[in-house]
C-alpha cells in the first residue's frame, strides 16, 4: 500500500473504533462498560492492522560466521547444529592451524587452547563455544611437598552424572586410606585425608568407582620430607615427667637439644650432646643465637635476671621460636595473654583439635588452664568447647607459643607414640626459627603431560645463573628483565618423576587426569578472552532488520473480541 493508501485506512479504523465506543455508551445499561469499551477499540485496532503491513524495524546483532576451528573434548552435535544455522561454514582442526592470526574472529568449540598456545598468539578474539561439563573429577588439588606427619588432604570436586551411587576414593600401598559416597546426578566437593607414614617420593590414586565399576584412576604423587633437624634449648624449672619424656623424643626425633635444669639459683644442671655439666653461665646472645628453639616452663623463666631476659627478648625479636609450657603463674612479660585456672582436679577426657584442620587429640585433664581469648595471637589447639590450650603470637621476627597442657607425656606411656609425635612436631614447626626455603619449583600447567611443553619457574635473588638437575641432565635458568629474582625455563620431559631431591615435579601420562585438565584449558581460554574483551572491546556487527508479526493473531483476536461482545449482548 501507498502513503495515502496507508492513511486513509489509519483514518476509517479511528472513525470505527469511534463509532464503536459510542454505540456502547449510548446503551441503556452501563454493566461492563469499560471491557466493552476496550473490546470495542481492540477490535477496531486488529481489523485495521489486517489492512497495513504486519511489521516493525529493530537494530539486531548479526553474527557472521567465517570458519569454525575444533579443538579436544568438542560436541559433535552440537558443531552439526550450529554449522548449519550459519550455513555450514568451513571446519578446521585446531592443530593445522599455522598461522595464530587465522583464528581471530573464529568459532572455536570444544576445551579451547592449552596456556602455551594462548601465550603465542597475537591479541586476536574468538567466539569460544566450550564443551559441556563432563561426568567425572572436575577439579583436584593438593599440596607437592609436606613433612613427614603433617596430613595431606587432596580436595577438588566430582561429578556424577549416573541413576546409582559412586564413589570417590583415595588409596596407596596400604589400600583404602580414604573415601566418601557420591549421589545419583550430584556434583559435590570432597575432601580425602590421611597421614603418610613414610618419606620420599609416593605416588596415591585416586579412584573413582560407579555402580558399574572402575571408571577413572588418577596418579596423586606427594613428596613427603624428613622434618629438619632443629637445634633446641630447653629450660626446667622444676623437673618432671612432661620435660623428660620431651627430650627423650627430641633427641629420638634426631635434633640437637642442650638442656638446662634448674637447680638453685642462677645454677643450671646441662645436659649437651658432648655429656653433663653444671655451669652458672645465663642466657647468652651468643647462645640463643644458634638455636631454633627455646622450650622452657614458667618457674625457669621467672628465675632468669634481667640481663638474660633481655638477651632472650632480642633473640625472640630477631627470629628465635620460645615455646612456653604455663600454667597460672607463668610470667605474664613473655607473652600478652590471660591463663585462667579451674579449681576443678576431676580428671576428664578433653577432645582437642588443630585450628582450622581436622587433626584430633584426646588427652585426660585434671582440671584446666585455660589461655584467654587475645587480639594478637592466633589459637592453634582447642577443645570441642572452643576452649584455648594453645596459642600462637608473632613478635617481631619472631614467634612465641603459649601452651598450658603438661601432660602430653602420657600418650607416651600409653602407647600412642604417633598421636605425641604429631602433636609436638606441629608445635615445633609453628614456632621454630625460620630458614631460608630450598630451591622450589614451580610449573605450568598445574598438571605438565609427557611430551607437551611445560614452564619451569622459581625465584633465586643471587647474581649467579640458577639450575637444576633431572634425569642426569641441567636446566638452566633465564633471568626476567623487570624482575630479577624471577627466572624461568622452558622444559620436555616423560613420564614420571623429575628433578633433584631438593626440587623435584611429577609429569603425568597422556591419559592421566583427561578432565580436569580439560576444564584448566576451558578456564584458561575463558580468562584470555576476558582479558582480550577488557583490553579491545569487541563490537558486534548490527543491522536494521524486520520482524514480521504473523497476522494469525490479528484474527484470533478480532474473533475474540466478537465473542466477547456478542455473549454480552445476549447477557443483556
Amino acid at each position: 500500500m501507498s502513503g495515502w493508501e496507508n492513511d486513509i485506512a489509519i483514518a476509517a479504523g479511528i472513525s470505527a473504533a469511534l463509532l464503536l465506543c459510542g454505540m456502547e455508551i449510548r446503551r441503556s445499561k452501563k454493566t461492563r462498560l469499560w471491557w466493552r469499551l476496550a473490546a470495542s477499540v481492540l477490535l477496531a485496532v486488529s481489523i485495521l492492522a489486517l489492512a497495513l503491513p504486519s511489521w516493525f524495524s529493530t537494530s539486531m546483532e548479526v553474527k557472521t560466521v567465517e570458519h569454525i576451528i575444533l579443538t579436544d573434548g568438542y560436541d559433535p552435535d552440537s558443531l552439526a547444529a550450529f554449522a548449519h544455522h550459519h550455513g555450514n561454514p568451513p571446519v578446521e582442526q585446531a592443530d593445522t592451524m599455522l598461522d595464530p592470526a587465522d583464528i581471530d574472529k573464529a568459532d572455536v568449540f570444544g576445551n579451547g587452547f592449552t596456556q602455551a598456545e594462548l601465550s603465542a598468539m597475537p591479541p586476536v578474539y574468538f567466539h569460544f563455544h566450550p564443551a559441556e561439563n563432563a561426568s567425572g573429577i572436575l577439579h583436584a588439588n593438593w599440596k607437592r611437598h609436606l613433612p613427614l606427619g603433617e596430613r595431606l588432604h587432596v580436595q577438588g570436586e566430582v561429578s556424577n552424572n549416573t541413576s546409582g551411587n559412586s564413589t570417590i576414593m583415595l588409596t596407596g600401598t596400604a589400600g583404602h586410606l580414604d573415601s566418601i559416597s557420591i549421589g545419583p546426578r550430584t556434583t559435590v566437593s570432597f575432601d580425602l585425608s590421611f597421614i603418610p607414614k613414610q618419606e620420599g617420593r609416593q605416588v596415591y590414586q585416586l579412584l573413582l568407582i560407579k555402580h558399574k565399576g572402575l571408571t577413572a584412576t588418577e596418579p596423586v604423587p606427594v613428596t613427603v620430607d624428613k622434618p629438619r633437624a632443629l637445634r633446641i634449648l630447653m629450660l626446667s624449672g622444676t623437673p618432671g615427667f612432661e620435660s623428660r619424656f620431651l627430650h627423650n623424643w627430641l633427641t629420638g626425633q634426631g635434633d640437637s637439644v642442650i638442656s638446662n635444669t634448674l637447680v638453685s639459683r642462677n645454677k643450671y644442671l646441662r645436659s649437651a650432646p658432648t655429656g653433663k655439666d653444671t655451669s652458672n653461665e645465663q642466657l647468652s646472645a651468643h647462645l640463643l643465637q644458634g638455636m631454633d628453639v627455646l622450650i622452657a616452663d614458667g618457674p625457669a623463666l621467672t628465675a632468669l635476671d634481667k640481663a638474660a631476659r633481655q638477651s632472650l627478648q632480642d633473640a625472640v625479636n630477631q627470629g628465635l621460636g620460645l615455646v612456653v609450657m604455663a600454667d597460672s603463674s607463668y610470667p605474664a612479660f613473655y607473652f600478652r595473654g590471660t591463663i585462667h585456672s579451674s579449681p576443678d582436679s576431676v580428671t576428664r577426657l578433653v577432645h582437642l583439635h588443630v585450628s582450622g584442620g581436622q587433626d584430633t587429640f584426646s588427652l585426660p585433664v585434671a582440671g584446666s588452664s585455660l589461655i584467654a581469648p587475645g587480639d594478637l595471637s592466633q589459637p592453634l589447639i582447642m577443645d570441642t568447647h572452643g576452649n584455648r590450650y594453645a596459642v600462637l603470637s608473632l613478635e617481631d621476627e619472631g614467634r612465641i607459643l603459649l601452651c598450658t597442657l603438661g601432660n602430653t607425656y602420657t600418650w607416651q606411656l600409653s602407647g600412642k607414640k604417633d598421636t605425641y609425635s604429631r602433636f609436638w612436631s606441629l608445635l615445633l614447626s609453628e614456632a621454630a626459627r625460620a630458614r631460608p626455603a630450598p630451591l622450589g619449583v614451580e610449573f605450568s600447567p598445574a598438571f605438565p603431560v609427557a611430551g607437551e611443553p611445560v614452564n619451569l619457574r622459581i625465584e633465586h635473588e643471587s647474581d649467579s645463573v640458577p639450575a637444576i638437575t633431572t634425569n642426569g641432565a641441567m636446566i638452566y635458568f633465564s633471568g626476567q628483565k623487570y624482575l630479577p629474582f624471577e627466572w624461568t625455563a622452558p622444559g620436555w620431559f616423560g613420564r614420571g618423576w623429575q628433578g633433584d631431591q631438593l626440587s623435584d615435579w611429577f609429569v603425568y601420562g597422556s591419559e592421566d587426569w583427561k578432565t580436569v585438565r580439560s576444564r584448566e584449558r576451558i578456564e584458561q581460554t575463558q580468562n584470555y578472552l576476558r582479558v582480550q574483551q577488557a583490553i579491545a572491546p569487541v563490537a558486534g556487527n548490527t543491522s536494521l532488520q524486520q520482524v514480521v508479526i504473523p497476522r494469525f493473531y490479528f484474527v484470533l483476536i478480532i474473533l475474540l473480541c466478537l465473542a466477547f461482545l456478542w455473549i454480552e449482548r445476549k447477557l443483556d
